[in-house]
Protein backbone atom coordinates (compact mmCIF):
# COMPACT_ATOMS: atom_id res chain seq x y z
CA UNK A 1 0.00 0.00 0.00
CA UNK A 2 1.24 3.33 -0.55
CA UNK A 3 1.65 5.21 2.31
CA UNK A 4 0.05 8.49 2.90
CA UNK A 5 1.74 12.01 2.10
CA UNK A 6 2.88 13.10 5.51
CA UNK A 7 0.58 17.08 5.65
CA UNK A 8 1.63 20.26 5.15
CA UNK A 9 2.52 20.51 9.09
CA UNK A 10 4.82 18.09 8.83
CA UNK A 11 6.83 19.39 5.61
CA UNK A 12 7.83 22.97 6.10
CA UNK A 13 9.73 22.94 2.89
CA UNK A 14 6.53 22.26 1.06
CA UNK A 15 4.61 25.04 2.02
CA UNK A 16 2.52 27.15 -0.63
CA UNK A 17 4.61 30.34 0.33
CA UNK A 18 6.78 32.45 -1.83
CA UNK A 19 8.78 33.65 0.77
CA UNK A 20 11.24 36.30 -1.04
CA UNK A 21 7.66 37.81 -2.05
CA UNK A 22 6.71 38.12 1.38
CA UNK A 23 9.48 39.33 2.79
CA UNK A 24 9.82 42.54 0.41
CA UNK A 25 9.96 45.53 1.78
CA UNK A 26 10.73 43.85 5.19
CA UNK A 27 14.16 45.72 7.04
CA UNK A 28 15.74 42.28 7.61
CA UNK A 29 17.51 40.94 4.68
CA UNK A 30 16.09 37.72 2.86
CA UNK A 31 18.29 35.61 3.68
CA UNK A 32 18.63 35.90 7.43
CA UNK A 33 14.82 35.80 7.57
CA UNK A 34 14.73 32.50 5.92
CA UNK A 35 16.93 31.04 8.20
CA UNK A 36 15.22 28.92 10.87
CA UNK A 37 17.71 30.28 13.64
CA UNK A 38 17.16 33.63 12.67
CA UNK A 39 13.19 32.63 13.77
CA UNK A 40 14.04 30.95 17.24
CA UNK A 41 16.14 33.63 17.92
CA UNK A 42 14.13 36.67 17.09
CA UNK A 43 11.01 34.30 18.40
CA UNK A 44 12.48 33.94 21.83
CA UNK A 45 13.51 37.59 21.68
CA UNK A 46 9.97 38.12 21.68
CA UNK A 47 9.00 35.88 24.44
CA UNK A 48 11.43 36.88 27.14
CA UNK A 49 9.89 40.46 26.59
CA UNK A 50 6.52 39.18 27.02
CA UNK A 51 7.36 37.16 30.02
CA UNK A 52 9.15 40.92 31.16
CA UNK A 53 6.83 43.00 30.23
CA UNK A 54 4.01 40.64 32.08
CA UNK A 55 5.35 41.81 35.19
CA UNK A 56 5.38 45.03 34.61
CA UNK A 57 1.51 47.58 35.85
CA UNK A 58 1.08 48.13 32.11
CA UNK A 59 1.80 44.22 31.16
CA UNK A 60 -0.11 42.92 33.65
CA UNK A 61 -3.43 44.44 32.26
CA UNK A 62 -3.21 42.57 28.97
CA UNK A 63 -0.90 39.31 30.14
CA UNK A 64 2.60 38.20 29.21
CA UNK A 65 1.31 36.09 26.18
CA UNK A 66 -0.63 39.59 24.38
CA UNK A 67 2.52 41.40 25.03
CA UNK A 68 4.66 38.55 23.49
CA UNK A 69 1.75 38.37 20.64
CA UNK A 70 1.34 42.41 19.97
CA UNK A 71 5.53 42.67 20.04
CA UNK A 72 5.56 40.51 16.84
CA UNK A 73 2.65 41.70 15.11
CA UNK A 74 4.13 45.31 15.63
CA UNK A 75 7.13 44.46 14.55
CA UNK A 76 5.53 42.79 10.95
CA UNK A 77 3.37 45.38 10.46
CA UNK A 78 6.23 48.47 11.00
CA UNK A 79 8.00 46.42 8.39
CA UNK A 80 10.86 45.13 10.46
CA UNK A 81 10.03 41.79 10.30
CA UNK A 82 8.97 40.51 6.75
CA UNK A 83 5.32 38.64 6.84
CA UNK A 84 4.83 34.97 7.57
CA UNK A 85 7.33 32.94 6.13
CA UNK A 86 7.37 28.45 6.01
CA UNK A 87 10.08 29.18 8.90
CA UNK A 88 7.46 30.52 11.12
CA UNK A 89 4.66 28.14 10.56
CA UNK A 90 7.73 25.73 11.03
CA UNK A 91 8.17 26.91 14.62
CA UNK A 92 4.58 27.24 15.63
CA UNK A 93 4.67 23.42 14.88
CA UNK A 94 7.70 22.67 16.87
CA UNK A 95 6.50 24.63 19.59
CA UNK A 96 3.28 22.92 19.73
CA UNK A 97 4.51 19.70 19.56
CA UNK A 98 7.05 20.01 22.44
CA UNK A 99 4.42 21.54 24.48
CA UNK A 100 1.51 19.29 24.48
CA UNK A 101 2.86 17.10 26.56
CA UNK A 102 4.52 18.90 29.31
CA UNK A 103 1.80 21.17 29.71
CA UNK A 104 -0.83 17.85 30.44
CA UNK A 105 1.52 15.90 32.79
CA UNK A 106 -1.05 17.39 35.90
CA UNK A 107 -3.72 16.51 33.61
CA UNK A 108 -5.35 13.68 36.08
CA UNK A 109 -8.77 13.52 35.09
CA UNK A 110 -9.65 12.61 38.48
CA UNK A 111 -8.01 16.20 40.12
CA UNK A 112 -9.81 17.84 37.51
CA UNK A 113 -13.13 17.10 38.47
CA UNK A 114 -12.02 16.81 42.08
CA UNK A 115 -10.06 20.53 42.49
CA UNK A 116 -11.50 22.32 39.51
CA UNK A 117 -14.90 21.65 40.37
CA UNK A 118 -15.30 25.91 41.22
CA UNK A 119 -14.54 26.56 37.50
CA UNK A 120 -15.57 23.24 35.65
CA UNK A 121 -19.08 24.37 34.72
CA UNK A 122 -18.05 27.98 33.74
CA UNK A 123 -15.30 26.01 31.55
CA UNK A 124 -18.37 23.84 30.48
CA UNK A 125 -20.87 26.58 29.72
CA UNK A 126 -18.16 28.06 27.53
CA UNK A 127 -17.33 25.41 25.43
CA UNK A 128 -21.19 24.76 24.57
CA UNK A 129 -20.82 28.76 23.50
CA UNK A 130 -17.82 27.70 21.34
CA UNK A 131 -20.13 24.88 20.03
CA UNK A 132 -23.21 26.50 19.29
CA UNK A 133 -21.61 29.88 17.99
CA UNK A 134 -19.43 27.21 15.22
CA UNK A 135 -22.97 26.03 14.17
CA UNK A 136 -24.64 29.35 14.04
CA UNK A 137 -21.44 30.37 11.89
CA UNK A 138 -21.10 27.70 9.63
CA UNK A 139 -25.54 27.92 9.01
CA UNK A 140 -25.08 31.54 8.52
CA UNK A 141 -22.07 31.85 6.11
CA UNK A 142 -21.73 28.59 4.25
CA UNK A 143 -22.32 30.44 1.09
CA UNK A 144 -19.47 32.40 1.89
CA UNK A 145 -16.89 29.76 3.16
CA UNK A 146 -17.95 28.00 0.19
CA UNK A 147 -17.02 30.48 -1.94
CA UNK A 148 -14.21 32.31 -0.36
CA UNK A 149 -11.88 27.92 0.28
CA UNK A 150 -11.00 25.23 -2.10
CA UNK A 151 -13.68 22.44 -1.68
CA UNK A 152 -13.77 21.63 1.99
CA UNK A 153 -11.70 23.51 3.49
CA UNK A 154 -14.57 26.01 4.72
CA UNK A 155 -15.97 23.55 7.18
CA UNK A 156 -12.16 21.95 8.49
CA UNK A 157 -11.08 25.87 9.41
CA UNK A 158 -14.16 26.05 10.69
CA UNK A 159 -13.75 23.23 13.30
CA UNK A 160 -10.18 23.98 13.59
CA UNK A 161 -10.95 27.89 15.06
CA UNK A 162 -13.67 25.98 16.91
CA UNK A 163 -11.13 23.57 18.65
CA UNK A 164 -8.65 26.76 19.27
CA UNK A 165 -11.50 28.78 21.06
CA UNK A 166 -12.62 25.39 23.18
CA UNK A 167 -9.29 24.69 24.36
CA UNK A 168 -6.39 27.13 22.94
CA UNK A 169 -4.00 27.40 20.26
CA UNK A 170 -2.61 23.99 20.54
CA UNK A 171 -6.28 22.19 19.58
CA UNK A 172 -5.78 24.22 16.06
CA UNK A 173 -2.97 22.81 15.25
CA UNK A 174 -3.98 19.45 16.08
CA UNK A 175 -7.44 19.34 14.31
CA UNK A 176 -5.68 21.15 11.04
CA UNK A 177 -2.99 19.10 10.57
CA UNK A 178 -5.65 15.58 11.43
CA UNK A 179 -8.14 17.46 8.44
CA UNK A 180 -5.01 17.95 6.67
CA UNK A 181 -5.88 21.69 6.21
CA UNK A 182 -3.75 23.74 3.66
CA UNK A 183 -1.06 26.07 5.08
CA UNK A 184 -1.85 29.21 3.11
CA UNK A 185 -5.58 28.52 4.78
CA UNK A 186 -3.52 28.31 8.07
CA UNK A 187 -1.90 31.16 8.29
CA UNK A 188 -5.14 33.20 7.28
CA UNK A 189 -6.52 31.88 9.81
CA UNK A 190 -4.28 32.42 12.09
CA UNK A 191 -4.03 35.95 11.48
CA UNK A 192 -7.64 36.98 11.83
CA UNK A 193 -7.96 34.59 15.26
CA UNK A 194 -4.74 36.60 16.82
CA UNK A 195 -5.82 39.73 15.26
CA UNK A 196 -9.48 39.11 17.33
CA UNK A 197 -7.65 38.21 19.81
CA UNK A 198 -5.68 41.29 20.60
CA UNK A 199 -9.16 42.62 20.85
CA UNK A 200 -11.15 39.66 23.13
CA UNK A 201 -8.05 39.43 26.33
CA UNK A 202 -7.49 43.18 26.99
CA UNK A 203 -11.30 43.42 26.89
CA UNK A 204 -11.88 40.70 29.60
CA UNK A 205 -9.09 42.51 31.50
CA UNK A 206 -11.10 45.27 31.36
CA UNK A 207 -14.41 43.67 32.49
CA UNK A 208 -12.90 42.51 35.32
CA UNK A 209 -11.13 45.88 36.57
CA UNK A 210 -12.84 46.07 39.67
CA UNK A 211 -13.84 42.20 40.52
CA UNK A 212 -12.56 41.11 43.89
CA UNK A 213 -11.29 37.65 44.40
CA UNK A 214 -13.99 35.40 45.00
CA UNK A 215 -12.14 33.62 47.73
CA UNK A 216 -11.04 36.96 49.10
CA UNK A 217 -7.66 35.61 49.44
CA UNK A 218 -4.72 38.45 49.83
CA UNK A 219 -1.22 37.36 48.04
CA UNK A 220 0.40 36.76 50.93
CA UNK A 221 -2.30 33.70 51.95
CA UNK A 222 -2.90 32.71 48.51
CA UNK A 223 -0.21 29.99 47.86
CA UNK A 224 0.30 30.76 44.07
CA UNK A 225 2.10 28.10 42.45
CA UNK A 226 5.72 28.00 40.14
CA UNK A 227 2.98 29.16 37.10
CA UNK A 228 1.67 32.05 38.80
CA UNK A 229 5.07 33.30 39.32
CA UNK A 230 6.15 32.34 35.50
CA UNK A 231 3.62 33.71 34.00
CA UNK A 232 4.04 37.31 36.28
CA UNK A 233 7.93 36.86 34.68
CA UNK A 234 8.99 35.76 37.66
CA UNK A 235 10.86 32.39 37.02
CA UNK A 236 12.97 31.68 39.40
CA UNK A 237 14.57 28.47 38.15
CA UNK A 238 13.55 26.30 41.16
CA UNK A 239 13.24 23.32 39.35
CA UNK A 240 16.18 20.89 39.42
CA UNK A 241 18.21 19.69 36.49
CA UNK A 242 17.06 16.20 36.61
CA UNK A 243 13.55 16.88 36.98
CA UNK A 244 13.84 19.34 33.93
CA UNK A 245 15.48 16.70 32.10
CA UNK A 246 13.32 14.08 32.75
CA UNK A 247 10.31 16.41 32.02
CA UNK A 248 12.30 17.09 28.48
CA UNK A 249 12.61 13.54 28.01
CA UNK A 250 9.30 12.33 28.69
CA UNK A 251 7.77 14.90 26.48
CA UNK A 252 10.07 14.32 23.49
CA UNK A 253 9.60 10.25 23.89
CA UNK A 254 5.71 11.34 23.68
CA UNK A 255 5.92 13.13 20.42
CA UNK A 256 8.04 10.60 19.03
CA UNK A 257 5.69 7.65 19.91
CA UNK A 258 2.43 9.64 18.59
CA UNK A 259 4.64 10.49 15.49
CA UNK A 260 5.10 7.01 14.91
CA UNK A 261 1.53 5.65 15.95
CA UNK A 262 0.35 8.58 13.36
CA UNK A 263 2.24 7.59 10.51
CA UNK A 264 2.16 10.62 8.81
CA UNK A 265 -1.80 10.81 9.04
CA UNK A 266 -1.40 14.17 11.14
CA UNK A 267 -3.17 12.80 13.89
CA UNK A 268 0.47 12.90 15.97
CA UNK A 269 -0.73 16.23 18.40
CA UNK A 270 -4.32 14.13 19.11
CA UNK A 271 -2.27 10.89 19.94
CA UNK A 272 0.07 13.30 22.00
CA UNK A 273 -2.56 14.46 23.76
CA UNK A 274 -4.04 11.02 24.66
CA UNK A 275 -1.11 9.21 25.52
CA UNK A 276 -0.10 12.00 28.08
CA UNK A 277 -3.52 12.40 29.61
CA UNK A 278 -3.61 8.44 30.18
CA UNK A 279 -0.30 8.67 31.77
CA UNK A 280 -1.31 11.49 33.92
CA UNK A 281 -4.38 10.41 35.02
CA UNK A 282 -3.22 6.45 35.62
CA UNK A 283 0.13 7.38 37.40
CA UNK A 284 -0.39 10.49 38.89
CA UNK A 285 2.53 10.24 41.52
CA UNK A 286 4.61 9.88 38.96
CA UNK A 287 3.87 12.24 36.68
CA UNK A 288 2.60 14.65 39.11
CA UNK A 289 6.58 14.69 40.55
CA UNK A 290 6.75 16.85 36.89
CA UNK A 291 3.89 18.92 36.63
CA UNK A 292 5.61 22.00 37.90
CA UNK A 293 8.54 21.76 35.80
CA UNK A 294 6.48 20.66 33.12
CA UNK A 295 4.28 23.49 33.35
CA UNK A 296 7.53 26.01 33.99
CA UNK A 297 8.73 24.43 30.74
CA UNK A 298 5.69 24.19 28.54
CA UNK A 299 4.86 28.17 29.33
CA UNK A 300 8.00 28.78 28.18
CA UNK A 301 7.91 26.74 24.77
CA UNK A 302 4.58 28.11 24.52
CA UNK A 303 5.95 31.82 24.63
CA UNK A 304 7.33 31.07 21.43
CA UNK A 305 3.73 29.80 20.11
CA UNK A 306 2.27 33.35 21.24
CA UNK A 307 5.21 35.27 20.04
CA UNK A 308 4.95 33.59 16.17
CA UNK A 309 1.34 33.40 16.13
CA UNK A 310 1.88 37.97 17.09
CA UNK A 311 4.28 37.33 13.71
CA UNK A 312 1.86 35.52 11.68
CA UNK A 313 -0.80 37.84 12.57
CA UNK A 314 0.74 40.78 11.45
CA UNK A 315 0.91 39.30 7.78
CA UNK A 316 -2.20 41.04 6.44
CA UNK A 317 -1.95 40.24 3.03
CA UNK A 318 -4.07 40.09 -0.38
CA UNK A 319 -5.03 36.64 0.84
CA UNK A 320 -6.08 37.80 3.97
CA UNK A 321 -8.47 40.29 2.02
CA UNK A 322 -9.97 37.73 -0.11
CA UNK A 323 -10.60 35.16 2.58
CA UNK A 324 -9.72 36.29 5.92
CA UNK A 325 -12.82 38.98 5.71
CA UNK A 326 -15.04 35.77 5.60
CA UNK A 327 -13.25 34.03 8.50
CA UNK A 328 -13.27 37.73 10.70
CA UNK A 329 -17.14 37.26 10.56
CA UNK A 330 -17.05 33.68 11.46
CA UNK A 331 -15.39 34.48 14.48
CA UNK A 332 -17.16 37.84 15.61
CA UNK A 333 -20.16 35.66 15.05
CA UNK A 334 -18.41 32.55 17.17
CA UNK A 335 -17.04 35.18 19.83
CA UNK A 336 -20.61 36.40 19.96
CA UNK A 337 -22.36 33.57 20.80
CA UNK A 338 -20.15 32.41 22.90
CA UNK A 339 -19.59 35.80 25.11
CA UNK A 340 -23.47 36.31 25.34
CA UNK A 341 -24.28 32.60 26.32
CA UNK A 342 -21.48 32.68 29.19
CA UNK A 343 -22.87 36.44 29.72
CA UNK A 344 -26.67 35.81 30.25
CA UNK A 345 -26.34 32.31 31.90
CA UNK A 346 -23.76 33.07 34.04
CA UNK A 347 -26.07 36.13 34.92
CA UNK A 348 -28.80 33.74 35.56
CA UNK A 349 -27.50 31.51 37.61
CA UNK A 350 -26.01 33.77 39.93
CA UNK A 351 -29.32 34.91 41.09
CA UNK A 352 -29.06 31.48 42.89
CA UNK A 353 -27.15 31.39 46.22
CA UNK A 354 -26.18 27.95 45.76
CA UNK A 355 -24.68 28.48 42.16
CA UNK A 356 -23.13 32.11 43.18
CA UNK A 357 -19.50 30.70 43.37
CA UNK A 358 -19.73 28.63 40.08
CA UNK A 359 -20.85 31.78 37.69
CA UNK A 360 -19.11 34.62 39.62
CA UNK A 361 -18.03 37.11 37.49
CA UNK A 362 -14.17 36.72 38.26
CA UNK A 363 -14.59 32.52 37.34
CA UNK A 364 -16.54 33.43 34.00
CA UNK A 365 -13.99 35.27 32.51
CA UNK A 366 -11.43 33.08 33.39
CA UNK A 367 -13.52 30.02 32.36
CA UNK A 368 -13.89 31.74 28.87
CA UNK A 369 -10.09 32.94 29.09
CA UNK A 370 -9.01 29.39 29.64
CA UNK A 371 -11.36 28.41 26.27
CA UNK A 372 -10.36 30.73 23.84
CA UNK A 373 -6.88 30.71 24.88
CA UNK A 374 -5.74 27.86 27.11
CA UNK A 375 -4.23 27.59 30.40
CA UNK A 376 -0.69 29.90 29.86
CA UNK A 377 -3.60 32.74 29.29
CA UNK A 378 -5.99 32.44 31.77
CA UNK A 379 -3.90 31.91 34.73
CA UNK A 380 -2.13 35.26 33.52
CA UNK A 381 -5.94 36.97 33.79
CA UNK A 382 -5.82 35.42 37.77
CA UNK A 383 -2.59 37.00 38.14
CA UNK A 384 -2.78 39.85 36.97
CA UNK A 385 -6.23 40.69 38.33
CA UNK A 386 -5.41 39.36 41.74
CA UNK A 387 -7.28 36.55 41.29
CA UNK A 388 -4.57 34.12 42.84
CA UNK A 389 -7.72 31.64 44.10
CA UNK A 390 -8.75 30.95 40.33
CA UNK A 391 -4.33 30.29 39.30
CA UNK A 392 -4.62 26.82 39.68
CA UNK A 393 -8.81 26.11 38.72
CA UNK A 394 -7.59 28.24 35.29
CA UNK A 395 -4.24 25.73 35.10
CA UNK A 396 -6.53 22.47 35.47
CA UNK A 397 -9.25 23.39 33.00
CA UNK A 398 -7.46 25.03 30.84
CA UNK A 399 -5.61 21.37 30.38
CA UNK A 400 -9.27 20.12 30.61
CA UNK A 401 -9.62 22.08 27.31
CA UNK A 402 -6.57 20.37 25.45
CA UNK A 403 -7.53 17.03 26.29
CA UNK A 404 -11.35 17.85 25.21
CA UNK A 405 -10.85 20.39 22.17
CA UNK A 406 -9.65 18.45 19.90
CA UNK A 407 -11.32 14.89 19.85
CA UNK A 408 -14.50 16.99 20.12
CA UNK A 409 -13.98 19.12 16.93
CA UNK A 410 -13.11 16.41 14.99
CA UNK A 411 -16.45 14.53 15.87
CA UNK A 412 -18.10 17.22 15.12
CA UNK A 413 -16.64 17.64 11.87
CA UNK A 414 -17.25 14.15 10.67
CA UNK A 415 -21.02 14.09 11.66
CA UNK A 416 -21.21 17.75 9.73
CA UNK A 417 -20.21 16.06 6.79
Amino acid sequence: MRPLPAPLLLRPHALPFRPNAMMAGSLVPIVMADDEWFVFATLSAFATAGLRLGATRLGRAFSGPICAMALAFAAVGAGVLPAASPRVLHAQALAVRLATPMLLLRADLREVWRSAGQMLPAFLLGTAGTVLGTLGAIALLRPSLGGAFAAGEGAKVAWALAAKNIGGGINFFAVAGALRLSASTMAVALAVDNVMALVYFPMCSWLGRDERDPAAATPSSSGAPLEAALLRGECAGSSAATEQSACLTVALAVVAVSRQLARGSGHDIPLATLITVLLATALPRVFGRLAATGDQMGTLVLYLFFASAGWTGGALSSSFVASGRVLLHFLIALYSVHLALVGAVGALMRRHPSFQRFFSVPVLLVASNANIGGPATASALAVGSNWPSLVTPALLVGNLGYALATPLCLLLYSKSL
